[in-house]
């Protein structure tokens, strides 16, 4: 890694396989990069006060980043433990001395997630080397898990696909209030085979309406708060239905189409959202722009999300 960094920075972490996706994000919304190394892009401390908005294809965002300059892994150690009480260890450059100086600190040990269950880490901070002498560190990284490792305890025997954790990452790790909200509340799952949202939503109460030409997976649709409605997500008139509380849709299909779709229900008066959003190949900034322009709304490119972000929308009354 160079060691030119200005004293003061922050830094990107990008998801394993999105480096390149983040690389092209950073140049489209104006944030310089001043050094990148494997995932982790170094850029000016205050460099989303002049971007054009928060980057998407974001793992961990680290503000704020300091450098020490140590003589012995005792020093390091000793610098460290003045700043925070726990420390966790990206390792990106002199890996094992690395470890070496983590060993001698209080630290966070890697775990699974248990679903809608509070996280219960506290705060840390973060630090790697930039060289044999020399570290940096952030002391308030935004994700509340270390690096943004959302892993959960999996259900391995009821949900039909894996697409179920994203739901679980949005209302454990983001969102914890709107999954309280579920419990009662009509909610519909546009494009809902085999299942997977719907689980997690009847799993907090929902009365869930799955709609879908294709059928469901058995023990999904047996469920006593899932009512199956075998008809495409796309040809439901809102006007004929009673209208939800919010719209769920994991559906797969382009950008565009999806955003005709959910402007198509908040003109029939429902306000709260949450949908993956399926990119073809390059990403669809243009379509990306416009689920942004919707108030109250954020796109988050989840741990479990593959070439996909989830754009969530939720009414604060």
């Amino acid at each position: 890694m160079a060691a030119t960094l200005p004293k003061s920075f922050s830094v990107f972490l990008a998801k394993k396989d999105f480096a390149d996706e983040l690389s092209r994000e950073l140049a489209l919304i104006g944030i310089p990069v001043i050094v990148k190394s494997d995932l982790l892009f170094f850029v000016p401390r205050d460099a989303l006060s002049y971007a054009k908005r928060r980057p998407i294809w974001v793992q961990d965002f680290w503000p704020d980043c300091g450098v020490v300059q140590f003589t012995s892994i005792a020093k390091a150690q000793q610098q460290l433990k003045g700043l925070a009480k726990r420390w966790v260890h990206a390792s990106f450059h002199c890996h094992r001395r690395g470890e070496l100086i983590c060993e001698g600190l209080p630290s966070i040990k890697k775990k699974r997630l248990e679903s809608f269950t509070p996280l219960s880490d506290g705060p840390f901070g973060v630090f790697g080397l930039i060289s044999e002498k020399e570290l940096f560190y952030c002391l308030n990284p935004q994700a509340q898990v270390p690096f943004g490792y959302h892993e959960f305890i999996e259900d391995k025997k009821t949900p039909p696909s894996r697409a179920y954790l994203k739901l679980w990452e949005v209302f454990t790790i983001y969102h914890p209030d709107f999954a309280r909200e579920m419990e009662g509340k009509i909610i519909f799952d546009l494009g809902a085979c085999p299942g997977g949202w719907s689980y997690v939503l009847s799993q907090l109460g929902a009365e869930v309406h799955a709609f879908d030409k294709a059928p469901l997976e058995e023990r999904i649709a047996q469920h006593p708060k899932v009512h199956y409605h075998q008809e495409s997500a796309f040809g439901l008139i809102p006007s004929s239905v009673s209208r939800p509380f919010a719209i769920f849709s994991d559906i797969i299909c382009y950008p565009d189409r999806l955003f005709d779709l959910v402007e198509k229900w908040r003109a029939a008066g429902v306000q709260n959202f949450v949908c993956t959003i399926k990119f073809q190949k390059e990403t669809d900034y243009e379509t990306v722009e416009k689920f942004l322009a919707i108030s109250d709304s954020q796109i988050i490119h989840l741990y479990h999300n593959k070439h996909e972000a989830t754009w969530i929308r939720r009414s604060i009354t």
